[in-house]
């Protein structure tokens, strides 16, 4: 499969209602930035979702069905726009492998001239769910 192919398969906008269901979310993404600890951004992430709900690199698969299934639940809040594309966050309410539950930011963009979000990354916030 092509990136294009890939890419044309993101979920939608919630606010659109289209498409939550073709949600992807690529696995390298998760493995090697959303949840790996020796990232040089992304590593004290990586350790608060392991800490808070109990997600790592070895279950990332569980993460990525948690968040595709409840991306329709919540809303999705336009941030900023530029020449790039369109970013949206979703800050939903996430219940871990270790049984503890938390909110999580997840973050895209809707690239200018491409079809379909992009997943960008999700981490633990403090930040009140919408929706």
């Amino acid at each position: 499969m092509t990136y294009d192919q890939r890419y044309n398969e993101h979920v939608e906008d919630r606010n659109t209602g289209k498409n939550h269901e073709k949600a992807t979310i690529f696995d390298d993404k998760l493995i090697n930035y959303t949840l790996n600890p020796l990232h040089p951004r992304g590593g004290s992430k990586a350790e608060a979702m392991a800490k808070a709900l109990g997600y790592d690199q070895s279950n990332y698969l569980a993460l990525k069905a948690n968040i595709i299934e409840s991306l329709q639940k919540y809303e999705a809040v336009p941030k900023l726009e530029d020449i790039h594309g369109q970013r949206y966050q979703v800050v939903m309410r996430l219940t871990g492998p270790n049984g503890k539950e938390a909110n999580v930011l997840t973050a895209r963009i809707a690239e200018t001239g491409r079809e379909g979000p992009r997943f960008i990354n999700a981490y633990v916030t403090k930040k009140k769910v919408k929706g």
